[in-house]
């Protein structure tokens, strides 16, 4: 049985948030490859990245872009394939503004466990690979985590099993293209002790000198924390005040996103269901070097909303925000996943239309999602496969949602 890529189309209805499901299918390359399991897409929102963690035989992993013309999903260059067996390449993903550069974790490659970050440009109908393999430190795992700036000359990447200056304290290390090679841009950003896991989640502004970090086990009693940085005279250094957790074990910094501009940044608390705490997401603006909390705060509605939260994206205002729970239970029985878009409205944070709720069981859709710049369309993926088999259960389709929405203002004011 061949896996299924699904991409769905959800086109503006005549009313103001109202959604009209079409799917369209496309045929992908192997059974249970978790496929969906990274997703990115450009400013236009015409191109998407989507990664399969796992090739069914090898564990390798590969990468594929796509692009719409005349709607049509058209392949772009060849698929991006790691030969590297259990590396985990495409763990995270990351596209440039115009879809035309795109970045690569596999945590597992190298000898010692350092993990690889590769970026590849498009160049006469190929992905050819810009500058050499950036190898992480030894045993972290590096590539939890991935971001562009929008010319695509600026990396981040997170590494949250980094272990200096302490044990999986966790590190950001930025890079920049120089037009031959990528090279460290200022010294690496660290947690502050021991199993913090700063670099879980990482964001750079348009420009690439703004970046907001995460740490979900920050503080002493995991409540987590969220850091921005500004790159001046040579270094990285902190902007504005570090943002807590604000109760215990909420895991703030889980996920993290920054604006165009990086005036704008927001931080999701996954939470621990086992300490009684509850999933949130809040969002902040800098205003005279101190983050100001822009709107209320999201609330998690349901169990586990933000516990198995991994989807997390702002447009590029800042002020359109899409948050991804595959752990909800959406439409199906089990683990159907959800996305939930809101708009800052009012100085409130309002749901854009209704929830996108995955409907196969146990496809963990919403597991990654993306943005484009104008917020109104959104790449979503569910690379779970459907364990409906007991003979089989790795078989079943993974899916990526490619979903259009009016919203109820223009997001640029």
């Amino acid at each position: 049985m061949k896996k299924l890529l699904y991409l769905l189309f959800v086109l503006p209805s005549l009313l103001f948030s109202q959604w009209m499901d079409i799917t369209d299918k496309i045929y992908g390359d192997k059974d249970a490859d978790l496929f969906g399991w990274a997703t990115a897409i450009n400013d236009e929102g015409d191109v998407i990245a989507v990664s399969a963690l796992m090739d069914y035989n090898a564990d390798s992993g590969y990468v594929k872009v796509l692009q719409k013309v005349n709607d049509e999903w058209i392949q772009v260059g060849e698929t991006i394939i790691n030969e590297n067996i259990g590396n985990e390449n495409g763990y995270a993903l990351a596209l440039n503004a115009e879809g035309t550069i795109v970045a690569v974790t596999a945590r597992y490659e190298g000898s010692n466990v350092n993990g690889v970050t590769r970026v590849y440009e498009l160049l006469n109908g190929e992905w050819m690979l810009l500058g050499e393999p950036i190898l992480g430190s030894n045993n972290s795992s590096s590539g939890d985590s991935i971001a562009l700036n929008a010319s695509g000359t600026i990396l981040a990447v997170g590494s949250a099993n980094a272990s200096s200056p302490a044990n999986s304290s966790g590190e950001i290390r930025i890079y920049q293209y120089d037009g031959v090679s990528w090279e460290q841009l200022g010294s690496n950003i660290a947690g502050e002790s021991s199993f913090h896991y700063f670099g879980y989640s990482v964001g750079l502004n348009a420009t690439g000198d703004i970046l907001v970090g995460g740490a979900q086990r920050g503080n002493s009693n995991s409540s987590g924390y969220v850091k921005a940085y500004r790159f001046q005279n040579g270094e990285w250094q902190q902007l504005g005040q570090k943002i807590n957790g604000i109760e215990l074990g909420a895991q703030f910094g889980k996920r993290v996103a920054i604006n165009n501009e990086g005036n704008i940044i927001a931080g999701l608390a996954g939470a621990n269901s086992t300490q009684n705490s509850i999933g949130y997401a809040r969002i902040y603006k800098l205003n005279n070097n101190s983050w100001i909390q822009k709107g209320n705060t999201i609330v998690q509605t349901e169990v586990n909303d933000f516990l198995y939260a991994s989807g997390f994206d702002l447009n590029g205002n800042g002020n359109v925000l899409a948050i991804g729970a595959y752990g909800n239970n959406g439409s199906a029985d089990y683990f159907g996943g959800k996305v939930t878009v809101y708009q800052l409205l009012n100085d409130s944070w309002d749901i854009v239309g209704e929830k996108i709720e995955g409907d196969v069981t146990g496809s963990g859709f919403g597991r990654s999602i993306g943005l484009n710049n104008y917020g109104n369309i959104l790449v979503s993926g569910a690379p779970f496969p459907f364990a409906n088999d007991p003979e089989d259960p790795l078989i079943g389709p993974g899916s990526v949602s490619y979903t259009h929405l009016t919203l109820p203002t223009t997001p640029y004011v």
